[in-house]
């Protein structure tokens, strides 16, 4: 976990209901039992001079989170990133430097787990953040025989590595000269078991853009591997889940 301040607060952090942390049953993305959330506010020295983390301590599995740290409202207005992880710097202009990880995250069907989709908002301490997604969901939808333990996506440009996320927009920037990455990687788990009958599952965080010539690899619980190329370009919108045909 975090360490947070002495002298607690509460705020009130709200996601949007079309596309998590954890996927509701009608795609809403849910606050989970043990999220944080990263609250900064700037001065002209280019660094977060006002920033404290932020625990979840009610809203478990809903849209609406109550969050409790140890901030005072010295700033007119703060910015909050989700997950802390990712996290990197913040200048005085309010740009908030990203590192999206390209590998060690965990999916499962149908889902995905927490710290995977990253979220980011502006607001007051008093009125509350409303979240919204950075970037978009690609479904990719799966039958055949045998299990899926593992994907690999690869794309034509960046989609892990350091991003920008400009103050007051929910839009990621790519920064050149800083670490990029074409590929994102992750471990499903539980393995998959696949179905000839039944389509299954498994979402992907991709930053959104479209994409040529995107690379699909699964690799199976005996280390076998299947890649398939997208033959049409796919655009992945900023809190939209793309669904793509089934393959095999």
């Amino acid at each position: 976990g975090y360490d947070v301040k002495d002298g607690l607060s509460l705020i009130k952090a709200t996601t949007e209901t079309q596309s998590r942390t954890t996927l509701g049953d009608d795609d809403s993305v849910l606050w989970s039992e043990g999220d944080y959330i990263g609250v900064f506010g700037t001065m002209n020295d280019r660094s977060a001079a006002d920033a404290d983390i932020y625990q979840l301590v009610s809203g478990a599995g809903t849209t609406n989170g109550v969050f409790e740290g140890g901030l005072a409202s010295t700033f007119d207005t703060y910015s909050a990133i989700y997950p802390v992880s990712i996290y990197a710097a913040i200048s005085s202009s309010g740009q908030i430097l990203l590192q999206l990880p390209y590998d060690n995250a965990v999916y499962t069907e149908q889902n995905f787990l927490d710290d995977v989709n990253p979220m980011y908002a502006v607001g007051t301490l008093d009125s509350g953040f409303k979240f919204k997604n950075l970037c978009g969901i690609l479904e990719l939808r799966v039958n055949g025989t045998g299990t899926i333990s593992a994907i690999r996506v690869e794309a034509d440009s960046a989609i892990s590595g350091s991003f920008l996320v400009q103050n007051g927009e929910a839009v990621l920037y790519r920064v050149q000269g800083y670490d990029a990455y074409n590929y994102v990687v992750a471990t499903i788990s539980p393995a998959i078991t696949l179905s000839t009958d039944t389509a299954r599952s498994i979402y992907v965080i991709l930053p959104p853009k479209t994409y040529s010539n995107l690379k699909i690899t699964t690799t199976d619980t005996t280390g076998g591997t299947t890649t398939l190329t997208a033959t049409n370009p796919i655009t992945i919108t900023r809190s939209v889940i793309t669904s793509v045909s089934i393959f095999t």
